[in-house]
């Protein structure tokens, strides 16, 4: 690895804001379809970003559940 890949951060979009599960599922942005789905697939002790809530809804969607 060079000295400039080390420099390179993750891209784990620290700058976008994070929410809880709760706060996903009181959000008017998903369908209830989309909630329920949420509610299985998001844990109650972590948070996460809009774009994650959304890949985990599209993964599940495809049978992609870890």
């Amino acid at each position: 690895m060079s000295k400039q890949d080390q420099d390179v951060p993750d891209q784990d979009n620290s700058s976008e804001p994070m929410y809880s599960k709760r706060q996903l599922l009181a959000a008017s942005r998903f369908t209830p379809v989309q909630k329920d789905v949420l509610t299985a697939v998001l844990t109650d002790y972590e948070q996460y970003t809009i774009d994650k809530a959304e890949r985990m809804i599209a993964d599940f969607e495809q049978g992609k559940v870890n």
